[in-house]
């Protein structure tokens, strides 16, 4: 590994060769955006895409409340925010590199259609970013979670214009809604967020059945235990598909909960987080079927209702959401 100040002298030589460099709208001159449109038979220099939505140069205002100017489309995205895959992906803006390669990218099953045609160039952890196998992909735009910029954004912004952008938590069609404005794709990004609410509710009706049923989602821990996971898309009754959870489960979201845990709370359908990467959660399923009484005693178990369901299910972004509610329908052979 070199030393950083080496790699720091390499990027300052290569900041004024890389495309897209941030500047201020004052440094930037005559900008066109969705709020200050001017027709181009006025401007001359505006660049209009196959969505009809998309100026350049255009000014996006990231997390931090920062004037980025885009004088070009992005062609060459480094992706440092893993969560946010899945959004580009949507918008047909697929990344040349990023962090969490193997563990996601790779070990998603709804990535697989993807990573089997196109290659991400891996930098690593999200916490322990390759910057010198950064520089070395020369990307035009590098998009970073808020935290990581705070760690390193300045040597960030000596590769690429560098964008942050927020954690949403179980709103993903805010994100949507910003990397359609960051891509000049916004009306890409309406059109797959309405695709989107659509199938949600085709599943409501599909599952109007089950409306008597509870359901819960886990995720073994390692130890024994169940992690809860309370998603959104799962639950919500207005945006959402509105399943009914055990009394009690959607105030342990994200706490760890025994197998007596899970025994009180008795859901009539049981979903469990499976990690395509190995067999853990099969032998983990092995076991308790064949050793614990208590497992076997819960009404899912006793009617067969216990799923594996690949842990793309549970990002919550809107690839994640749309993969979930299919396997949910498949399990239940409604789909």
């Amino acid at each position: 590994m070199k030393r950083i100040t080496g790699f720091i002298v390499s990027a300052l030589l290569l900041t004024g060769l890389l495309a897209g460099c941030a500047k201020s709208p004052e440094e930037a001159g005559n900008i066109s955006t969705p709020e200050n449109h001017v027709s181009d038979t006025e401007t001359g220099n505006e660049e209009i895409h196959k969505d009809g939505s998309a100026e350049w140069p255009r000014t996006y205002t990231d997390a931090l409340g920062r004037e980025i100017v885009l004088e070009e489309k992005p062609e060459r995205t480094a992706m440092l925010f893993f969560r946010n895959y899945e959004h580009l992906f949507v918008l047909d803006e697929l990344p040349v590199a990023g962090t969490e390669v193997q563990s996601v990218y790779k070990g998603w099953e709804m990535f697989k259609p993807y990573a089997e045609k196109h290659e991400v160039i891996d930098l690593g952890n999200m916490d322990e970013e390759n910057l010198e196998k950064l520089l070395e992909v020369a990307p035009d735009l590098i998009i970073a979670y808020t935290g990581t910029y705070e760690k390193i954004g300045e040597q960030l912004e000596k590769i690429a214009t560098t964008i942050t952008v927020d954690n949403y938590g179980d709103d993903w069609q805010a994100p949507l809604t910003e990397y359609g404005k960051i891509f000049g794709k916004e009306d890409m990004a309406q059109a797959e967020i309405d695709k989107l609410k659509d199938q949600l509710q085709s599943g409501v009706k599909e599952l109007s059945d089950y409306s008597d049923k509870t359901f819960a989602f886990l995720r073994f821990d390692g130890t024994k235990g169940f992690l809860v996971y309370v998603l959104d898309f799962v639950y919500n009754e207005e945006a959402g598909l509105g399943l009914k959870a055990p009394e009690g489960y959607l105030d342990q979201g994200r706490t760890t909960i025994s197998l007596e845990g899970v025994s009180e709370f008795n859901p009539d359908y049981i979903f469990i987080y499976d990690n395509a990467g190995d067999d853990g959660e099969e032998l983990n399923l092995e076991e308790l079927n064949s050793s614990s009484s208590v497992w076997n005693s819960l009404e899912a178990v006793k009617n067969e209702h216990v799923y594996l369901i690949d842990r793309s299910a549970f990002s919550g972004g809107p690839m994640s959401i749309s993969y979930g509610v299919d396997a949910i329908l498949e399990s239940l052979n409604l789909k």
